[in-house]
């Protein structure tokens, strides 16, 4: 007897199938990259909590007394950076964990045993050292008036730099860690224009959605903020020598400036 014969799919119906995938596709991943972003940024504030925490934790544990947070090295009996302090580029503060993890180089190292939480999920600075391609270990920095000193712009009396815990007034609106721009990012205190008009040092991040960025709060509370002239710069040869100062809006300096210090005019 002869077999039925199987018809298989002609060329037009194969193509017409293909175009169908294809326009799912189109529709569906516009969805997950957004699903994505709005995961990075979720456990980016998951990260500024943690970190807030800890910042809690150790001035708990000291007396009130807050952790050091210059550029170099901290004056004799102040006790350590809450990180090895560093510039910009692939130097130990940024790529060696010790920097960060190590008793001996950071303050938070006793408290905090997870590396990744120092690095947003949507940073992608990697460094190229000799052979090795070395990501970058971290994003944010803490406000130059929580224990940090007069470096870049130094405060404008009344304002000047908070020691203890017991000094704040609105802990709510006192910001402590901000994520900041990758290229601009060095040492770890942000520090504050003293006027709206003025250029950044280190510009805030806006590392999601090119718009926005996080940062937390004395009271362990994190909230994301959009820019009203997100900075995310392309890295070339001149700005990985000197990525300073930065330009600025002066709404976004405002509110900055608003909640970086209780007695601070915006």
């Amino acid at each position: 007897m002869q077999l039925p014969r199987r018809r298989g799919f002609t060329l037009i119906e194969l193509l017409v199938v293909i175009a169908i995938i294809a326009i799912l596709a189109a529709m569906l991943l516009p969805a997950l990259a957004k699903a994505k972003a709005q995961a990075w940024r979720a456990q980016c504030m998951s990260n500024h909590k943690q970190l807030a925490l800890t910042w809690t934790l150790y001035h708990d544990d000291n007396d009130g007394r807050l952790p050091s947070n210059v550029r170099g090295n901290p004056p004799a009996g102040s006790g350590l950076n809450w990180v090895e302090s560093t510039v910009h580029g692939a130097t130990p503060g940024f790529i060696d964990p010790n920097a960060l993890m190590d008793m001996k180089r950071a303050g938070f190292a006793p408290y905090l045993k997870t590396l990744e939480i120092y690095r947003c999920p949507a940073e992608r600075t990697v460094y190229a050292v000799g052979t090795r391609r070395v990501p970058k270990l971290r994003s944010y920095s803490m406000n130059d008036y929580i224990n940090g000193g007069p470096q870049q712009f130094a405060p404008v009396p009344p304002v000047t730099f908070y020691k203890r815990n017991s000094e704040f007034a609105k802990p709510a609106d006192l910001f402590v860690f901000i994520e900041v721009e990758p290229i601009s990012i060095c040492y770890t205190p942000f520090e504050i224009p003293v006027s709206n008009s003025q250029s950044y040092f280190t510009a805030p991040g806006a590392l999601h959605d090119r718009k926005s960025g996080v940062l937390s709060f004395a009271d362990g509370h994190s909230e994301s903020r959009r820019w009203r002239r997100p900075v995310l710069r392309v890295s070339t040869s001149s700005l990985a020598s000197n990525p300073h100062p930065v330009p600025s809006d002066p709404q976004d300096v405002s509110y900055i400036r608003a909640r970086a210090h209780h007695l601070m005019t915006p």
